[in-house]
């Protein structure tokens, strides 16, 4: 159509972009194939192969992650979930505040506030703000067992 002109649509004309019920081919592929489905199966088996070398890789990518975390015995990197328990617990962590993984995770981060914070339930104040910053600020931190 030329600008300026005037013009009514050919509504019997068929659409390029969009196949017509008897057109055998289907829609591009993720990976932009229009070839037919394979009636074997095929096509589902690479899908689940693709999925299942995907989930190896971010496997592997988090075993190093871990081993990263792990390796940084001068900080104590503990995770926690929205609701305050917490998550993980690093070789730092034990090292620096004293508990094993197996007796800490689980546990409510209030763990790390000496006890008078506990009572002004300063965690439950601080839990809001580092879960909306993504991180929590100075902290004051109960440390070790002589701290339980």
């Amino acid at each position: 159509m030329i600008l300026g002109q005037s013009s009514t649509p050919d509504r019997t004309a068929r659409c390029k972009h969009r196949p017509s019920g008897d057109d055998q081919r289907r829609a591009p592929a993720p990976d932009g194939r229009r070839e037919p489905a394979e009636a074997d199966g095929s096509d589902l088996k690479r899908q689940v192969a693709e999925l299942r070398s995907r989930v190896e890789t971010l496997e592997a990518e988090l075993e190093r992650a871990r081993g990263v975390l792990d390796s940084a015995t001068g900080y104590a990197v503990v995770t926690m979930n929205l609701g305050g328990q917490i998550t993980s617990w690093n070789a730092g962590a034990r090292a620096i505040l004293g508990y094993d993984a197996a007796e800490i995770i689980g546990c409510s981060g209030e763990v790390f506030f000496p006890a008078e914070d506990r009572a002004r339930r300063v965690f439950a104040g601080e839990l809001p703000r580092a879960t909306s910053a993504g991180t929590c600020g100075a902290m004051a931190v109960a440390s070790g067992p002589a701290a339980r």
